[in-house]
């Protein structure tokens, strides 16, 4: 874990990541829409997705596990405190469904994780945090 990387061009990671997940939906939107945002996407996808693109299997790890917490973290959650409540509507439109501003602001966040560098734990949260929302 955080061992020095050369993160590859987030790029190469979205067009991976539309492939695969357009094939996910299709696969399971008989069976529910909402199948896209469970553990299997936001973790397991995520971890395979990190690795065909180059990222070490520790890091790959670290940041499928900030990608799922983004669900699982009460600070970040999307229902943390009822559909309507305004906290879960505004973590909701931060972390989950951004408009287009704050997905570049979260993009500009992952792409400052340091190349050729040890990734921080505050690292793997940037890029989990816009892989989430991606």
């Amino acid at each position: 874990m955080g061992a020095a990387v050369n993160p590859p061009n987030i790029s190469a990671f979205k067009t991976a990541a539309v492939a695969v997940l357009a094939s996910v939906i299709w696969l399971t939107a008989p069976v529910t829409s909402a199948a896209a945002y469970e553990f299997d996407v936001h973790f397991t996808i995520t971890i395979w997705l990190a690795e065909m693109v180059g990222f070490a299997s520790d890091d790959a790890y670290e940041i499928a596990k900030y990608d799922q917490a983004t669900d699982d973290d009460p600070a970040t959650g999307p229902l943390t405190g009822g559909y309507l409540d305004r906290a879960s509507v505004k973590r909701r439109r931060l972390y989950h469904f951004p408009n287009a501003d704050r997905m570049a602001e979260l993009r500009r966040a992952a792409e400052r994780c340091p190349r050729g560098g040890r990734l921080s734990a505050r690292d793997f949260k940037a890029v989990g945090w816009y892989l989430h929302a991606f």
